[in-house]
């Protein structure tokens, strides 16, 4: 706790406070009943959970990540969850991981407790700056394509899990391999006498959409599933906060607007790419692969409601335009973002908010806890209008 020493009233309350919590532990210990072994045994391991949430969730690590650096900030948060409940971590490959999300959900995996001592990341090219940049995060490159069956053999050797962002590209055009590179992946990676726990981010969304990029992501689900039964989670990512940071959206709101051809207070699911990360370690941690896919929704707010905390990040006023014009120019000329337009303002996305914590609940013993959008404008630094999409995967 910090306080002005110079203040006298201040000292005073906090000696009162400290004096008034240490008659509420004595008080504890002196009516303290004795328990049986069972019990005893039943209490450490839950307290043994707690003091490991409450080491991994504390507020207080972003600051002791920069003051400590990396490998003491570790250290640190294992002696606060106790030394006998430090745990090992997974030994994860990324794939997928090059990009500007797939950077931040590396992030997001290692925030969330994975080692960057025990990951490893696929890349063609280990010089290119984005597998430098995993490389000065500490993970290792490895050198495969999967488009090149070859290359993927034995891929997952000495792996506990694989975590895939993606086979395809951040693209404009649709990229019909994305669901073949995912057959070919998950074949390779079920041929190990121990296959690897496979965690692929895919999209929120019913199956029957008609929508090629959700469609196909929804087909290499399939093709996981099939290849490695029982060894396969399935994370279903909704609207990415960080695609507001993109060069079609982010000056507009800076000038106050923001364009969405969606109803100001419809409810919408959004998800943070650094929580998928931090699902995913859950995931490894616990080795687990829910029987259904996990939808993770960081947070919901209305387009009224992001645009309020647009403005409050910025400092300056946002308002939301329902972009009629674009969605009615988009039917005739863009029939793709059409589509995509039409599903985000015909589905209703209250039952799926609804039921993703109790599903993440029930699946993994440690739920990550997950980005407000509120948390994420501050975190990736929105008010500084220097700042772009880029600078996302560098820095933050």
């Amino acid at each position: 706790v910090f306080f002005d020493a110079g203040d006298a009233s201040a000292v005073e309350t906090a000696r009162a406070a400290a004096l008034e919590l240490a008659g509420l532990w004595a008080d504890s210990l002196a009516t303290a009943a004795p328990v049986d072994a069972a019990t005893r045994t039943r209490l450490a391991a839950r307290d043994a959970v707690v003091r490991r949430v409450a080491a991994d969730a504390s507020p207080d690590n972003i600051n002791r990540k920069i003051v400590y650096g990396p490998d003491l900030f570790k250290k640190t948060k294992d002696l606060l969850a106790g030394a006998a409940n430090a745990r090992k971590s997974p030994r994860v490959l990324c794939v997928g991981c090059s990009g500007g999300t797939g950077i931040r959900a590396v992030r997001g995996l290692l925030e969330g407790g994975v080692d960057p001592a025990t990951t490893k990341f696929i890349t063609r090219d280990p010089s290119k700056p984005a597998a430098k940049t995993l490389a000065a995060l500490g993970l290792e490159p490895v050198v495969a394509d999967l488009d090149d069956a070859a290359s993927l053999v034995d891929i997952g050797a000495g792996c506990d899990a694989v975590y895939v962002h993606g086979t395809t590209g951040d693209e404009k055009q649709i990229d019909k391999a994305e669901a073949p590179r995912a057959k070919a992946l998950a074949e390779a990676l079920a041929t190990a006498k121990t296959p690897p726990l496979v965690i692929y981010n895919s999209v929120a969304a019913p199956d029957d959409t008609g929508i090629p990029r959700i469609e196909q992501k929804h087909a290499a689900e399939a093709a996981f599933r099939s290849a490695l039964p029982g060894r396969t989670a399935i994370l279903r990512a909704h609207l990415f906060m960080e695609e507001l940071w993109k060069g079609y959206t982010r000056p507009s709101i800076a000038k106050g607007t923001y364009g969405f051809s969606v109803p100001r207070d419809k409810p919408l699911c959004l998800t943070s790419v650094k929580d998928m990360g931090a699902v995913a370690a859950r995931c490894a941690f616990e080795d687990a692969a829910p029987a259904a896919p996990l939808e993770v929704v960081s947070d919901v707010l209305s387009p009224l409601e992001m645009a309020a905390a647009f403005g409050d990040a910025q400092g300056s006023s946002v308002k939301h335009r329902q972009s009629w014009a674009l969605y009615l120019f988009s039917r005739v000329l863009l029939p793709e973002l059409h589509q995509i337009i039409r599903f985000y303002r015909k589905t209703d996305f209250e039952p799926y908010a609804a039921a993703a914590a109790p599903a993440m609940a029930a699946a993994l013993r440690e739920p990550a806890p997950l980005q407000s959008f509120a948390g994420f404008l501050e975190e990736t630094g929105w008010g500084d209008a220097s700042r772009t999409y880029e600078d996302l995967a560098r820095e933050s």
